[in-house]
């Protein structure tokens, strides 16, 4: 775990410069290299799981390179206490309430596949499953005619969606689709006519999961659910129900969120997209475009309620505001809030002001 204390005053940091946040800004508090974690940024998050006072670790492991074996570990005071099963890699874990001033209503979130697995005392309690997307209008056309036509003319039915393949690509179409055009041409036939009537449907995948406190400020406070999807949807679930209170679609998937204020309010949620777009969005108002970033964002947060810090691949840290724009933001003394980063060699990196 290393700690970072950075100056009271910066707008942009880079890891190589002298002036900014160097390497040497950087104090290793602690260092356990035998944890053997693998971690993306999201896959931490820490909450007292059982309302007695004690807040436990909780992280989405990957698993090393080359392994399909994802769990989700928890720790207390440094000792791992329970591990679960994935069956898909997560996109991210978070926990937090679903009742105001009910420290017992707890629960663990984990976003995988098209599906949120809540955990109640870390006991599967509920599954959210994304709703499926339309599929493409030419897409639903040619297998709407494969289903009409009598005999099946398997050839036709797959140079027009290679055709399709071609002028879409890969990410616009559906898994029916891929799967029939990967095929050995010997099995198509049988594939088409299995699936050829069945209603054409597109899956959908979480890309980011977040919380934003639903309409209270006093602790502990119910928060609603952030999640994104591939097909450019937030959607944020209320915490009692699971149901969706509101939808806004993008033009773009956005893979992380940070948030402030009460969403029942005048709460705001900053998203970044996988080309780079980051903004906010509010209640009832569509996105806000702030900036497009120079590389990927590694991860989000916020450090006030007029700014927040990006690390972006590059290796810098940089500020947004709302009231100065880029890189001209004094920001306040407040502190990175669980801005955890995964290091790439098994250490766990947390970002925090002294």
């Amino acid at each position: 775990m290393l700690i970072l204390f950075p100056s009271n005053i910066f707008s942009r940091a880079d890891h190589k410069s002298l002036g900014g946040l160097g390497t040497s800004r950087w104090l290793e508090a602690l260092w356990e290299p035998s944890a053997g974690l693998f971690i993306l940024p999201g896959g931490l998050d820490m909450l007292d799981i059982s309302g007695d006072g004690d807040a436990r670790l909780i992280c989405a492991d990957l698993g090393p390179v080359g392994s399909d074996l994802t769990k989700i570990r928890v720790y207390k005071a440094g000792d791992q206490i329970s591990e679960h099963n994935m069956i898909d890699p997560p996109c991210g874990v978070v926990g937090f309430y679903t009742e105001n001033g009910e420290p017992r209503s707890s629960v663990v979130a984990v976003g995988a596949g098209d599906s949120v697995y809540i955990f109640k005392n870390m006991r599967p309690y509920f599954k959210y499953c994304l709703p499926h997307i339309e599929a493409h209008p030419k897409e639903r056309e040619i297998w709407h005619r494969c289903g009409l036509d009598e005999e099946l003319n398997v050839l036709t039915l797959a140079d027009d969606l290679e055709l399709l393949l071609k002028e879409l690509g890969a990410t616009v179409l559906s898994s029916r689709t891929l799967k029939f055009l990967s095929m050995d041409s010997n099995l198509r036939l049988s594939f088409a006519e299995q699936y050829r009537r069945v209603p054409l449907v597109k899956a959908n995948a979480l890309t980011a999961i977040a919380t934003i406190r639903r309409d209270s400020w006093n602790d502990p406070a119910s928060s609603c659910l952030i999640l994104g999807t591939e097909g450019g949807e937030i959607l944020v679930l209320d915490p009692r129900a699971f149901s969706v209170m509101d939808k806004h679609q993008l033009e773009w998937p956005p893979v992380a969120f940070a948030s402030y204020g009460l969403w029942t309010g005048d709460g705001r949620i900053m998203v970044i997209g996988r080309d780079g777009r980051i903004g906010t969005i509010r209640r009832g108002s569509p996105v806000k475009l702030w900036e497009t970033l120079p590389a990927p964002a590694v991860a989000i947060s916020v450090l006030s309620s007029e700014g927040a810090a990006v690390a972006i691949m590059d290796g810098t840290l940089m500020g947004f505001s709302k009231r100065y724009g880029q890189n001209q933001l004094e920001w306040p003394p407040v502190a990175f809030a669980s801005y955890g980063l995964w290091t790439g060699d098994g250490r766990i990196m947390v970002i925090g002001r002294g």
